[in-house]
């Protein structure tokens, strides 16, 4: 490879960084779009509350009813957390929980058709 199209070289792949930042930093900045009127709005967890439904799920693995974790959830903003919180205390309380109907059913997930290539 010759020196200039080496300097073109690294010239496309700073122009590409380059890119690629401004275009995540423009989508950091969009607000989010309008919620549906029957949903309630999303929030953005952050990584402390990632680190408390971290916590929160090992104290259920431990069946830990005393932990700091449980009460802290059970008071989170997100209505999301306050569920694994509401989930983690029934799961350690009663061991069948889960096959009770105290906590509503989640929507199934999508699923999508198998393409005619992969039955080949």
């Amino acid at each position: 490879m010759s020196r200039t199209s080496a300097a073109r070289a690294t010239r496309w792949v700073r122009c590409a960084t380059v890119i690629a930042s401004v275009s995540t930093m423009a989508c950091a900045s969009l607000p989010d779009p309008a919620p549906a009127p029957e949903t309630a709005p999303r929030v953005t967890l952050t990584r402390s509350d990632s680190a408390l439904v971290g916590r929160l799920l090992l104290a259920e693995d431990r069946r830990d009813s005393t932990d700091v974790a449980l009460r802290e959830a059970g008071v989170h903003h997100d209505p999301r957390v306050r569920m694994l919180a509401q989930r983690a205390r029934g799961r350690i309380r009663d061991p069948r929980f889960a096959a009770r109907d105290s906590i509503p059913t989640l929507d199934a997930p999508n699923v999508w058709p198998e393409p005619a290539w992969r039955h080949r």
